[in-house]
């Protein structure tokens, strides 16, 4: 696909690439249907000590779990098919692009998902098990309470929780494109370091619960970031002065 293709030619292509997407979607969320339990159970692990200390998953309604189910396998098929969807994208677009643009858009995807499955590990393995326990604990819940977990509610809390971790793990590729584009500078950046940091802390703040540790482990690996963003723009060049 060149650039002297015309607009029909372009809308076929992207067209037949939607089709791709959505097929590979079906197909997958239909696999992850499937194999729904063993998905469910990864999903329900980090709740796994506080089963173990009295506490139970219900359900509020015969519908609930049909819903969850579909909703689950929808979304297990999307993240399957996230290389296949990655893959149509760059087939599209990359024809258009001089081969400098290409470098840079394969670079991106590597760093995006390299960030993606820390940011997934680092959420699901370590801060969200610490942050079922917190909440859960006697300080939070008297022991003459018994523990009733919603199961949707639950499911869609650790969904949101680690998807709200890649999204803030991408920060610095976007940091890093507003250096390379000069919007940004890397003075500016280290003058008002501080400034960068404490949001760092308070975001992480936001989304963790209120403990040195779980703050840290997610705030101290954002501002490492930050940081390697700055050393690449002065190796590479970029963000010395605004355009």
């Amino acid at each position: 696909m060149s650039n002297e293709m015309p607009l029909t030619h372009h809308l076929d292509e992207l067209r037949k690439r939607m089709i791709i997407c959505a097929i590979s979607i079906l197909l997958l969320s239909g696999l992850a249907f499937a194999f729904y339990s063993p998905i469910s159970s990864l999903f329900l692990a980090p709740f796994t000590p506080s089963l173990h200390n009295g506490a139970t998953i219900n359900v509020n309604s015969i519908y609930e779990g049909f819903f969850v189910k579909i909703k689950l396998s929808v979304l297990g098929g999307i993240i399957a098919s996230l290389p296949i969807l990655l893959f149509q994208l760059c087939r599209f677009i990359l024809p258009g692009l001089k081969s400098s643009e290409k470098k840079w858009v394969f670079i991106i995807i590597i760093v995006s998902s390299i960030l993606s499955i820390c940011s997934t590990y680092l959420g699901y393995a370590i801060i969200f098990p610490y942050v079922v326990s917190f909440l859960l604990t006697a300080s939070f819940v008297p022991e003459n309470i018994n523990i009733l977990l919603n199961y949707q509610q639950n499911l869609s809390y650790i969904i949101s929780f680690l998807m709200g971790g890649i999204i803030i793990f991408q920060s610095p590729i976007l940091l890093t494109l507003l250096l390379a584009k000069n919007i940004l500078t890397r003075d500016y950046l280290m003058k008002n370091a501080r400034w960068f940091i404490l949001g760092i802390i308070i975001t992480s703040a936001m989304v963790t619960p209120p403990d040195i540790f779980s703050q840290l482990s997610l705030s101290v690996p954002l501002i490492g970031c930050y940081f390697i963003c700055i050393i690449l723009a002065k190796i590479m060049g970029w963000g010395a002065t605004k355009c």
